[in-house]
């Protein structure tokens, strides 16, 4: 019986230990196996939560009531536009230029609106995590569901070949100083109440017009859209400049608008008589010039738009 007991001894350890290294085993698998679900089951939990939409918790178009009084624009926690015409929202919404937009009615225009919208925290938090590219398309997001809903806009676009201005250096060159940070470049007060710099005033012409412009920190850009304004053509810039500038000039404004002379020819252009017209101006006191010419714009068709529903 000894030797019976001591022969069946060393089997019934390694049979116990078999058991326990299952029974580990097993217990381990059932483990993965739970955290395998409970990820699962996170994951679509996950993708049931609603995504961030880029919209306006609240908006407000009245008509207006009072003058400007700062840049329309976004603020931290939404937009806020005092006597603005519809025109600029479209602008706004989808990055395109006055120009780009075809038959529209009078109104988008001539009537100014008071706009007040604001975010939630959630929204604001997002956009605040965004580069300036991402946080520029949500924007544009939020604008177009604002102009969607409150003018039930619709629209298609076409390119159309049209006559334009190309806006390129002089060969005499470029007299425009690069901007300098000072207080007058944050005299304008932004829609948030803080300065904004990248502007253009009109200021009081000398002896050689009747209209100024006093540009602050403002980049080709944003004075191609300021000349396409003026001229009531897209003027497209072609310049290669890219810094941003401070600069002045001042012009009559009934010359006719036609090109000046060639600058490449070696004759100086004269002042006009009693004072410059844009062009003139434009290549005398900036070293820039105007040239006429054709260019593919793409257009903004709008096929169905409606007054703002009183709030």
């Amino acid at each position: 019986m000894l030797t019976r007991r001591y022969a069946q001894g060393p089997r019934s350890r390694i049979f116990v230990r078999a058991l326990i290294f299952a029974a580990i085993l097993s217990a381990a698998v059932i483990f993965a196996l739970a955290r395998q679900n409970q990820a699962s089951a996170s994951s679509q939990d996950r993708s049931k939560s609603p995504a961030i939409k880029y919209e306006f918790d609240a908006v407000s178009i009245k008509a207006a009531q009072r003058g400007g009084g700062f840049m329309p624009g976004f603020t931290s926690d939404g937009f806020r536009g005092a006597s603005i015409p519809m025109r600029y929202l479209l602008t706004q919404a989808y990055d395109i230029r006055f120009y780009q937009i075809s038959a529209a009615p009078d109104w988008i225009t001539s009537e100014m609106y008071d706009v007040e919208a604001k975010m939630d925290p959630d929204t604001a938090d997002a956009l605040k995590a965004m580069n300036p590219e991402q946080r520029k398309l949500a924007q544009q997001q939020m604008l177009q569901a604002v102009l969607t809903e409150r003018l039930a806009l619709k629209f298609h676009n076409e390119t159309k070949e049209q006559t334009v201005y190309f806006l390129t250096v002089a060969k005499s060159g470029s007299k425009l100083p690069p901007s300098k940070p000072t207080a007058e470049n944050n005299q304008l007060i932004g829609p948030d109440g803080s300065g904004v710099s990248g502007y253009v005033a009109v200021g009081r012409p000398a002896v050689t017009g009747d209209r100024k412009y006093i540009a602050y920190a403002v980049s080709m850009s944003y004075f191609v859209r300021l000349l396409s304004t003026e001229l009531r053509r897209p003027v497209l810039d072609k310049t290669g400049l890219t810094g941003t500038y401070d600069f002045s000039f001042e012009y009559l404004s009934d010359v006719a608008h036609s090109p000046t002379p060639d600058s490449e020819s070696a004759t100086p252009i004269a002042a006009d008589p009693g004072g410059a017209s844009i062009f003139t101006a434009i290549q005398q006191q900036l070293g820039l010039k105007l040239q006429s010419g054709k260019g593919p714009i793409e257009m903004f068709v709008i096929d169905h738009v409606e007054r703002p529903a009183a709030n």
